[in-house]
């Protein structure tokens, strides 16, 4: 019988990174690309918003429409990849199919977060933790958007610290050490801006060679992983009961 303690045993961190980076290797040259375009989408966005108030209030716009799309096709892509199916245009037309369900839901889970995190910082994590798995649920699943984030929600449960750590170093590399470094390249002397300076451009072609795509594929063996967890519990919870 397949018990509860076993669908919320800990996920094997190192095994996942493991797995992951065997993904990665075999499908490096893809996935650096796609991670090289989104930065620079993200780049052009932030170099438009210093323009004036008007081309902030443009590309702010604009961000707000794209950048789910980007994240959600992304995430197919990943999904494709750990799936064993070749990640090609066509296998993520499912992100077309359904645009407003899907950018309704990314939205959706970033407001949620940002007003966990505006609360406090730990109802922000938590939230975070808890519905993180809706933006694979809605494009794997074909859920409608309330489903997505109680799917999240169920199969995340016994996990969240796991998946915290999973989520901690990436997020360090990708958001936390650029943002410090910016704000301390403002109030810097000569010389520690050029060092500054240098250090956030190493970190930047760090994240979009290895960080960026490694942790895409290694949160799509995520959420496979908590999401075959879960299904086998309820199959052989609902065989059980019969």
């Amino acid at each position: 019988m397949y018990s509860k303690s076993q669908v919320t045993k800990n996920v094997n961190i190192h095994l996942l990174i493991k797995s992951g980076y065997k993904y990665f290797k075999v499908n490096a040259k893809q996935l650096i690309i796609f991670s090289a375009i989104m930065t620079l989408i993200s780049f052009l966005l932030n170099m438009c918003g210093t323009l004036g108030l008007y081309a902030l209030l443009i590309t702010g716009s604009l961000g707000i429409f794209l950048i789910p799309f980007v994240y959600a096709i992304w995430n197919k892509y990943c999904l494709n990849i750990v799936s064993d199916i070749r990640p090609t245009i066509e296998n993520t037309r499912i992100i077309l199919s359904h645009p407003i369900r899907i950018w309704t839901t990314y939205i959706l889970f970033g407001l949620v977060t940002i007003l966990g995190f505006m609360l406090l910082i730990i109802p922000g994590i938590m939230l975070f933790l808890t519905f993180a798995q809706c933006q694979y649920a809605i494009i794997d699943e074909k859920n409608n958007i309330s489903d997505s984030f109680t799917f999240s929600d169920k199969i995340t449960k016994g996990h969240r610290r796991t998946i915290f750590f999973i989520y901690l170093i990436p997020t360090l590399i990708q958001v936390i050490f650029p943002f410090v470094i910016s704000q301390s390249i403002l109030t810097a002397d000569h010389n520690l801006r050029i060092f500054l300076w240098a250090l956030l451009i190493f970190i930047s072609g760090l994240n979009t060679i290895l960080i960026i795509p490694l942790s895409g594929i290694v949160y799509a063996i995520l959420y496979k992983n908590l999401k075959r967890r879960f299904l086998k519990y309820t199959f052989h919870t609902s065989v059980s009961s019969i």
